[in-house]
């Protein structure tokens, strides 16, 4: 007897660990699969959009995830984060 205090269970706090990992690494694995055919399916109906103003405003939001503002902004000229989000919500109704 050493004095030192006891567990009352054996434990591998790295095996239990890495398995945690590994279980992540498979699930973010799969929610990439899974993003990647959405974004597929987005980009198909993106690219079906005759006008080429609405067109960038939608791959710029629905894409590559900008904010309302940013999408007003990198379009440029006096453009407001509310008329790019009308503009793409009226399309949308309209469709």
């Amino acid at each position: 007897m050493d004095g030192m205090p006891r567990g009352t269970e054996v434990s591998d706090r790295v095996g239990a660990l890495a398995a945690e990992l590994a279980d992540i690494s498979t699930d973010i694995a799969a929610l990439e699969r899974e993003v990647n055919g959405s974004a597929q399916k987005v980009q198909a109906y993106i690219n079906g959009i005759e006008n080429a103003y609405i067109r960038v405003l939608f791959q710029l939001r629905f894409l590559r995830g900008y904010a309302w503002k940013e999408v007003a902004a990198t379009v440029g000229g006096y453009t407001t984060e509310e008329a790019v989000k009308m503009v793409c919500y009226r399309y949308l109704k309209n469709r």
